[in-house]
């Protein structure tokens, strides 16, 4: 049975619906997209079996489950469209989070490959009870017997395509009910506890997103949970740092790295919630100052996004660097306070979400500032500071040597010195852009040379 669009106004209340969670695939067809030509004609008619075999199959299991509206990104957001796109971007988090159940396909690396997976090796035994179901049909009720033999679903689920790409984590986050169709079997989540196809009773697991401070919460509801309790805006802004971008967010992959905050967007705007602090490109003013001692880990992109020709964020945010990145020391240190004050911090929204892309941003310090070099000293890149070399340096893209200067961040007693390398930028001499991160016992600062100044990160 063919489909149809279906445009709801504002005013209008929305009927449940399902929303599908899937990998377009490396090269996905513009065939099936909507575009500001073929909407018009979609409002009237969408044949089915012009559809990807994966939107054929989650229209199936929606129909099922007696839902009548799916939304899916490529049908449902005008493709060719920049200013819908944007429109549909910023809402994105609030339409998985109001949706009744989300489909996600986690085995399916492109959008023709379908729901259902042949499984290699069918390993539990089912025993067979038939019954009468309520409508007086007569059914055969499948219950497992055996002990759980796959791996944990978390697991399995991080290996899977559809946990490698960006998009996807917000989209599982948020909604309230999450049907996973993996490589082995079917898994389900909502907020109250998971449950695998093949046990026929609740089981707990450890996710990267939802352990902290002893705290163990089931599936990735665990930062959902947290903002429902009173924890201290610390504890959160570890979650948001140390679980949410570091563990499961900066390794994954988009197709453009320009969405790199929109993607990220419902969650905070979630966070927020809890917060009420100022967003700066993945960053927060509440904190800040420790939130600056990230640093890029190793990983195959090692280029800047800006270095690649598209702007996604300033130097000083985790979001300017392609890959994986971390944190060095720990929340607030109450015997580590920071050696330097931040004196305004700024963002240029792209568009109208407040949590979405920007266009650019600065960052005013006022600091210990000392001018050293840098030089690659065989493999390793190392700070060169009269005749001491200082190794510790974590580069935020491969290929940067030559002058550069250290500003000091925090000096805890008998701990590690953390300094930002900073680089002026060729065009505005007076403005410096970030270009890693040096860790060493060093007392860089003490050097007569060193000066305390306000410089300008961009």
């Amino acid at each position: 049975m063919d489909v149809r669009i279906v445009e709801f106004s504002k005013a209008e209340t929305r009927p449940r619906y399902a929303t599908l969670s899937y990998c377009w695939g490396v090269d996905p067809s513009s065939a099936y997209s909507t575009t500001l030509s073929s909407l018009k004609a979609r409002k009237e008619r969408l044949s089915y079996v012009t559809l990807p075999l994966t939107i054929q199959h989650a229209i199936d299991i929606a129909r099922n489950l007696k839902l009548r509206y799916l939304w899916v990104d490529a049908l449902c957001i005008i493709q060719d469209s920049e200013d819908d796109w944007k429109t549909e971007a910023a809402k994105m988090g609030s339409i998985y989070a109001r949706s009744y159940l989300t489909i996600a396909v986690d085995s399916a690396q492109g959008a023709n490959e379908g729901c259902f997976n042949i499984r290699k090796e069918f390993r539990v035994s089912f025993c067979e009870s038939k019954c009468t179901l309520a409508d007086g049909r007569e059914s055969v009720l499948y219950i497992p017997v055996d002990k759980i033999r796959y791996p944990p679903p978390p697991r399995e689920r991080k290996n899977e395509p559809l946990s490698q790409r960006g998009w996807t984590l917000q989209e599982r986050m948020l909604s309230p009910r999450v049907l996973h169709y993996t490589a082995q079997q079917l898994y389900w989540e909502c907020r109250s506890r998971p449950r695998l196809e093949e046990e026929s009773f609740a089981f707990c697991c450890k996710d990267p997103l939802v352990s902290f401070g002893g705290i163990s919460y089931n599936g990735s509801r665990g930062l959902i949970r947290r903002l429902n309790l009173d924890d201290p805006r610390d504890k959160v802004l570890a979650v948001w740092y140390l679980d949410l971008i570091s563990k499961d967010y900066s390794g994954r992959k988009l197709r453009f790295a320009t969405d790199t905050l929109s993607a990220i967007s419902g969650m905070a705007t979630l966070v927020n919630t809890k917060l009420k602090s100022e967003y700066l490109a993945g960053m927060w003013l509440d904190g800040l100052e420790w939130a600056l001692l990230w640093f890029r880990t190793p990983s195959e992109n090692s280029l800047p996004r800006k270095e690649q020709g598209q702007y996604v964020a300033p130097s000083w945010s985790w979001a300017s660097v392609s890959g994986p990145v971390s944190w060095r020391l720990g929340i607030r240190y109450p015997n580590a306070p920071p050696r330097f004050v931040i004196e305004e911090a700024m963002v240029k929204l792209s568009g109208d979400d407040t949590f979405g892309a920007v266009e650019k941003g600065s960052l005013k310090i006022n600091g210990f500032l000392v001018h050293v070099r840098l030089a690659k000293l065989g493999p390793k890149t190392n700070v060169i500071v009269n005749d001491w070399v200082l190794a510790g340096v974590s580069l935020d893209y491969s290929e940067s040597v030559g002058p550069v200067s250290l500003l000091l961040l925090f000096n805890p007693p008998g701990g590690k010195h953390f300094y930002m390398l900073l680089r002026q930028v060729e065009e505005q001499p007076e403005k410096y852009c970030r270009v890693g991160l040096l860790v060493n016992d060093f007392s860089v600062h003490e050097d007569p040379v060193s000066t305390r100044q306000a410089v300008t990160i961009i």
